[in-house]
């Protein structure tokens, strides 16, 4: 179905590898029906090779678990592994069914996060951590996405702005999320009394002693 001689002329090769390795390039097209897709994409498994050098292959990918992508449009991405005694080499590539059914990627941002207060650069870093994991996709075919850890977290009264960007079939769609960590809050001076409240401090005493040289008085007289 599928000319495998323009597979193979796209094919990635890792000559230099051990085992040597061989990925196609990504490939794309558009599908009357199943059958034929089918068809399509077991020829482009073919397409993905290992040779010996210098020891025996011990373990390849095994292909009968992947499923092609519906004709209607969708992706199916191999990650292509073969391991002989001296380790384990990969590659991957897509296979595309273009169609009114594929779906674009859509990024997923998690909510603006701002911690309780000031904390230790480890507190903060796990916090972060923690928070980027809330970043994903849905959707799209062989989807590349903001590589997080060009991000750390803000000091003190700081705020990183996270861009979250997903790009899929040549479309980029981005959304953003902001982390803030506020200011660490001095504890504030024992409360000093003002001019005008020792004021009223000096009148309520004043009051007080009147008051008792008053029931002193009243007692005296009575005696």
């Amino acid at each position: 179905m599928i000319c495998l001689a323009v597979l193979m002329t796209a094919s990635i090769s890792y000559a230099s590898a051990t085992p040597n390795i061989s990925c196609p390039g990504n490939f794309s097209f558009t599908y009357t029906d199943q059958a034929s897709l089918n068809e399509s994409f077991s020829d482009y498994l073919r397409a993905f090779r290992v040779s010996e050098d210098g020891c025996a292959i011990t373990a390849t990918t095994d292909f009968s678990t992947l499923t092609p992508p519906s004709f209607t449009g969708g992706c199916t991405t191999v990650v292509f592994e073969a391991t002989d005694c001296e380790g384990t080499e990969s590659c991957s590539a897509t296979f595309i069914a273009l169609g009114s059914g594929i779906q674009g990627a859509t990024p997923i941002c998690p909510g603006n996060m701002t911690l309780a207060n000031c904390t230790s650069d480890e507190e903060a870093m796990a916090s972060f951590t923690l928070w980027l994991e809330g970043f994903s996709f849905t959707g799209g075919c062989d989807v590349t996405t903001t590589d997080l850890s060009i991000y750390s977290p803000p000091g003190c009264g700081g705020t990183t702005e996270v861009l979250y960007e997903v790009t899929s079939m040549g479309v980029t769609i981005g959304c953003t999320a902001v982390f803030a960590i506020p200011a660490e809050v001095s504890a504030p001076d024992p409360a000093i009394p003002t001019m005008g409240q020792w004021g009223v401090i000096c009148l309520f005493l004043v009051f007080m002693i009147i008051g008792i040289l008053e029931v002193r008085t009243k007692s005296s007289l009575a005696h």
